[in-house]
């Protein structure tokens, strides 16, 4: 299969058009769901999971847990993501799966495909909190871990949320009090990840008067969840997130080519 540049008109059809045929739900079939995206320079594999029981020595209210993936409804699946905008397609065979690998997205995926190809996703592993809702792999030596902000980020939630404290309203100032900073909602301290779904604008005196305590109703104070997921996320968001990743793979098969 041809890849191509994804933004060209010629590109586009041709991913409507396998987007339009891959969709037979086959109802002898498990599925599980999966996404592949590239989100601000980092490629997301994640998928529909339920909660498998707390790692040794850890316990409720730490942000960390066992997941493993859930075996979906297809119909409710598909009318989720249907509902707030985003695309989606079927794999059961192998042939499918490639295009899917391609092309990126949501995917319904036969659960013996899954197994096979993204065995490591699909088993139980360890999983840290987004925010509100959402989870995402938890490895005690990754950035999300280690690192409390950056300021690429900083600038990026500030936009988000107006350039004003999300708790008292007040903009940006010159006076120390006032200056804006990127609070944890899910505290760092208490296992909370330096993910954009978890981080909020507060004002210097709101982040003190904080501290470190966890208050949940943060991750609505701009104006609905602000945590990562298909309920919250805009369609626009996800469409460039999945054409990020389209352009990575591009990529990789060009140094691919060249070698």
């Amino acid at each position: 299969m041809t890849v191509t540049t994804p933004g060209s008109e010629d590109q586009a059809e041709r991913i409507r058009g396998l987007q339009r045929s891959l969709k037979q739900i086959r109802p002898e079939v498990t599925y599980f769901a999966l996404t592949l995206r590239d989100s601000h320079g980092r490629l997301e594999r994640s998928v529909q999971s339920h909660f498998a029981g707390f790692p040794e020595g850890v316990g409720p209210g730490e942000g960390i847990e066992l997941r493993e993936a859930s075996q979906v409804y297809p119909d409710k699946m598909t009318r989720m993501w249907e509902d707030v905008g985003h695309d989606w397609i079927v794999v059961n065979d192998v042939a499918q799966l490639r295009v899917f690998v391609l092309l990126g997205g949501h995917a319904l995926i036969a659960e013996g495909i899954a197994r096979g190809h993204f065995a490591d996703l699909v088993k139980p592993h360890l999983c840290m909190s987004k925010g509100a809702v959402g989870f995402m792999r938890y490895h005690p030596d990754a950035p999300d871990s280690m690192v409390r902000s950056r300021r690429k980020q900083k600038r990026r939630i500030f936009e988000r949320d107006g350039h004003r404290c999300q708790r008292c309203g007040a903009p940006q100032a010159d006076d120390a009090r006032t200056r804006l900073e990127a609070h944890h909602i899910r505290p760092f301290s208490k296992g909370g990840p330096t993910a954009d779904p978890n981080l909020i604008t507060l004002c210097r005196g709101c982040n003190q008067s904080i501290g470190d305590g966890f208050e949940p109703d943060l991750y609505w104070a701009a104006g609905g969840p602000i945590a990562s997921g298909t309920d919250t996320e805009s369609a626009e968001a996800h469409r460039e997130a999945v054409e990020n990743y389209r352009r990575r793979v591009e990529r990789m098969l060009r140094d691919l080519t060249r070698q």
